[in-house]
This record gives structure tokens, C-alpha cells and sequence, in this order.
């Protein structure tokens, strides 16, 4: 089982190990997050981590089993039922949150001891199964129910963690045709909300190719060019994409963007350093990276810090250029 993480190395490899160490144990474990943030990605890795990786892994989704007996549905002491099908293996609980109360409890009485009733003796008898389990609302949990997970993690939402943008990218598009990308693309990853977070980006990549995809010339779609075709690109971006993608950048992005672009020495400054080059010698609107570069990712981070070092200027009324 190959799990592939994305994401900035220094913050990935500390996850990576920690999540290792838990992998190697047999205790219990309790992934929060936003919904999209890779908490299934992570619990992937973590069974992959685990002794018993080669063993069953069967995965409920409790938000199916709303108005059915769910304690009965998942401890039924029964070869049939989830925790009979994981024995010996692994017993993955999504959207826990969904669980009612008395089944909250059942779990966490079984986390204890990971034993359950006999309905005919009431006898106990042990079950060899490690729970995991996911939750987007972390407050819908039962607290005598969170604390009794051996491990609690809390994966951050996407906004929390720029630094993963140009690795996720990266990744995500590493089987397709796509070479460049322009630095304005770049920009409006870093900028905007992602309440879907990293699946919401994924969504994003396959739809915003789809209609670049559809608009490009064929000079351009033959090179793999990721960027706006029109050369009144700052216009562009707000005005006349919104139709085939929401975005939701941040306020101070939206206010200004194109007052950076026209007005201050960002886009000279990226040139002259080297993170973005000209895909057309006369036309300096078509700014871009090369995707496959092995410094692509430190490149646009730093494309991030430079426009965000302008932003913040702009908000205080600041900056190098005395235009602004």
C-alpha cells in the first residue's frame, strides 16, 4: 500500500515521522479537520505505517447510518457486522460526528477495552480491531468520546498552510501535458480561500484546464501554457472569470491586485530575479514558470512573498514606488 503525500518537505517530513511512530503502534486515532483538508490521505498513510496494513480495512461512513440502529449496525457481535469484518485488521469510522450519543458512547467504551456483548450470554469477549476514525466538526464529538482516542490530530485547512500551494500543483498536474504556468495563476492559488480546500483544488486544476483548454490559440495550447491568452490580464482575472470559476480571493488580493501589477516594480523585479521569464520576448505580459523545474516551488513561493511584501505597503499606504 503506497500512500503519496504532497506538500512543503520540512512541514510534510515532521508529519510524515509522526505519523510513522503512530502507525507502528496499535492505538487508536482521531483525524479532525476541514472538510477536504487530506484526512483521509493521512489515515491512508497511517494504516500503510501499520502491522496490520496487510490485513482488512473496512471503511463506514457514519452519515449513512443516520435513523438506523447504528450501535447494533457497527458492534453487532456478529462475523457480518464492520467490527466483525475488521477483526484482526483495521475499522475506519468517516464523519464520525454523525454517530448518535448512545453509539458515541458504545465506541468509547470499546476503545477501552475493545470488547463487546455477547446478546445472547452477555458475555464479553475481545475484539482484535484498531479503530481509526475522521471528523469534520470536532464539537459535534462527545468530549468523554474524543479523549479516549489513544491519538487526536487536527489537520489545518489549506489557507493555514500556503507553503503546500506550488507542491500540491505540482503533484496534481505532474500526468498532464502542462509546462508553464503564469505567475497571475500562481498568485490567484496563493489568494484564494479554498473553503473546499485541497479538494476544492483539484476540482479547480480540472476545470480552470478545461477552459484554458477551450480559449487558448493553438500557439499557445501547443507549448502548455497555464495563463490567460488575453494580454489585459489584470482586467481579465476579475471581471471576466468568474463564470466559469467562483473564486473567493481575499478582499485585500481583489482591491489591489492591479494597482501592484501597473503601478509598482513586482513584475520587473520577478524578471530580473530570475522567477519568471517571458514566454514571448515582445510580449511581457506572459510571465511564467516552468512547472518542471526542480526549483519551481521555491521560485513561487518567493513570487508569493514578493507580492505580499507589496500588499502589505499598499494597505498602509507604503511603498517603493511613489506612485502608489
Amino acid at each position: 500500500m503506497h500512500v503519496t503525500i504532497l506538500g512543503h518537505p520540512t512541514y510534510i517530513s515532521r508529519l510524515m515521522r509522526f505519523f510513522e511512530v503512530i502507525g507502528a503502534s496499535d492505538g487508536s486515532l482521531l483525524l479532525t479537520g476541514p472538510f477536504g483538508c487530506g484526512k483521509e490521505v493521512w489515515l491512508d498513510y497511517v494504516i500503510a505505517n501499520s502491522k496490520r496494513s496487510q490485513q482488512a480495512i473496512i471503511k463506514v461512513n457514519c452519515s449513512e447510518l443516520a435513523g438506523s440502529d447504528a450501535t447494533r449496525e457497527i458492534f453487532a457481535d456478529t462475523a457480518e457486522s464492520p467490527l466483525g469484518r475488521a477483526q484482526g485488521g483495521t475499522l475506519v469510522l468517516d464523519e464520525l460526528h454523525y454517530l448518535p450519543v448512545s453509539t458515541q458512547a458504545s465506541l468509547g467504551k470499546f476503545l477501552e477495552d475493545r470488547k463487546v456483548s455477547d446478546r445472547r450470554t452477555g458475555e464479553s469477549r475481545f475484539i482484535d480491531t484498531r479503530i481509526m476514525a475522521m471528523a469534520t466538526d470536532r464539537k459535534a464529538l462527545a468530549s468523554t468520546l474524543t479523549y479516549r482516542f489513544t491519538y487526536r490530530m487536527s489537520i489545518p485547512p489549506l489557507a493555514g498552510r500556503k507553503e503546500d500551494i506550488p507542491y500540491l500543483l505540482k503533484g496534481l498536474l505532474r500526468d498532464s501535458s502542462i509546462r508553464y504556468v503564469r505567475y497571475i495563476a500562481l498568485l490567484k492559488l496563493f489568494y484564494n480561500r479554498w473553503d473546499g480546500n485541497v479538494r476544492e483544488l483539484k476540482s479547480y486544476l480540472t476545470q480552470t484546464m478545461a477552459y484554458y483548454q477551450s480559449t487558448a490559440t493553438e500557439k499557445f495550447h501547443a507549448t502548455g501554457l497555464w495563463g490567460e491568452v488575453s494580454t489585459r490580464y489584470f482586467q481579465d482575472v476579475f471581471a471576466e472569470e468568474t463564470w466559469y470559476y467562483d473564486y473567493n480571493f481575499e478582499e485585500d488580493f481583489r482591491r489591489y491586485f492591479s494597482e501592484i501589477l501597473t503601478r509598482t516594480t513586482f513584475r520587473e523585479e520577478i524578471i530580473n530575479e530570475g522567477l519568471a521569464v517571458p514566454l514571448e520576448k515582445k510580449d511581457a505580459s506572459y510571465l511564467a514558470l516552468n512547472i518542471w523545474e526542480e526549483d519551481f516551488e521555491e521560485k513561487a513561493w518567493r513570487i508569493y512573498r514578493k507580492f505580499a511584501d507589496y500588499l502589505e505597503k499598499c494597505k498602509t499606504g507604503i511603498s517603493k514606488d511613489t506612485s502608489l
